[in-house]
């Protein structure tokens, strides 16, 4: 489903992934991609909303029942994007997870408590018009809450830049984002930081007799220092993205299931173009930079001014349209 401004909204799963293992079952058949939605659910959330929808469910003969007919439909809807072949092998010898594909409710849910306000939401909205009668009494509560908040389903999201207001709030966003990165980039920093020091320590015990010792040192541990570099930058943006999509909540930045999650919507080949293209603009600013900085004065101004912020801007804005779409850039 795609909002008036053709932007993904939810998406469809296939809930199976084999690997060299087992099969691993997937549970959401339907994933709510819109970041404003996610975000104005995710604050639902922590205003305590599962349990008061619990309670009302609780309390509504009717309701309950459109609850559980939903699970069900849910659970056949999710088994029927599976070709027979494949469920009758997955039944055979994967019956664990057979049951899981099969019996699981909504967003894998056991049982009849509500286990998330997006998934229910989703299934709403992918379904309210296909089906007859109610879709999904939970997913429509939390329509009317966000439509109550002035929020239009329709139209949730559009390509406008945010208003540069609320300095405060973007300091402790920024002050946020400076910490994962730095938590992320420890562990390569350190291993330059060693390499660097048993360099020269090195040159200390046999001085300059045996440059080889020095040279090795240093650079082999440089280029290991840059490989985790580039190995737990790929899962800082995405940490750092995850944390955006969740009202920047910190912990979420080192959710790695979700993380991880969050990267097998979009898959790991379109991930790594995405990287490399950053990469590539990251070395094409260095080099117009290390030109502007020729300028006396004038040059270093370009670059605080306008070079560095665009790049940073542009880097960011295609982040989050990659992880906001969840299909194409």
């Amino acid at each position: 489903r795609r909002c008036l401004a053709g932007h993904p909204q939810v998406i469809v799963t296939y809930p199976i992934q084999w690997t060299r293992e087992e099969p691993a079952i997937f549970p959401t058949l339907y994933w709510l991609t819109c970041p404003a939605l996610r975000q104005k659910v995710g604050s639902l959330e922590t205003d305590g909303w599962i349990k008061r929808l619990q309670h009302r469910m609780e309390a509504d003969i009717n309701m309950a029942k459109q609850w559980e007919k939903a699970h069900d439909e849910y659970a056949r809807q999710r088994v029927q994007l599976v070709p027979q072949a494949e469920l009758v092998l997955l039944r055979e010898q994967y019956p664990a997870q057979a049951q899981v594909l099969e019996e699981t409710g909504i967003g894998g849910a056991r049982g009849r408590g509500i286990k998330c306000l997006h998934t229910n939401l989703a299934h709403y909205l992918a379904e309210r018009g296909r089906q007859m009668g109610k879709v999904n009494p939970i997913g429509e509560a939390v329509a009317q809450l966000l439509i109550e908040q002035e929020m239009r389903l329709d139209f949730c999201y559009d390509d406008e830049l945010p208003d540069f207001d609320m300095l405060g709030e973007m300091f402790v966003d920024g002050l946020k984002v400076f910490i994962v990165n730095f938590i992320y980039f420890i562990i390569p920093t350190m291993v330059i930081i060693i390499g660097g020091w048993a360099s020269i320590s090195s040159v200390s015990v046999t001085g300059m007799a045996n440059p080889t010792v020095f040279f090795a040192l240093l650079s082999g541990m440089s280029i290991i220092g840059l490989i985790l570099a580039i190995v737990f930058g790929l899962i800082a943006i995405i940490a750092i993205v995850n944390m955006a999509l969740n009202d920047s909540a910190l912990g979420a930045a080192f959710r790695f299931s979700e993380i991880l999650e969050q990267n097998s919507m979009i898959g790991w080949g379109k991930y790594l173009i995405w990287y490399l293209v950053m990469i590539v603009i990251g070395v094409i600013g260095c080099i117009i930079t290390n030109f502007l900085n020729l300028i006396p004065l004038l040059g270093i101004l370009i670059v605080i001014l306008a070079i560095y912020p665009y790049i940073c801007i542009f880097y960011a804005r295609s982040a989050a349209l990659l992880f906001a779409s969840n299909v194409e850039i």
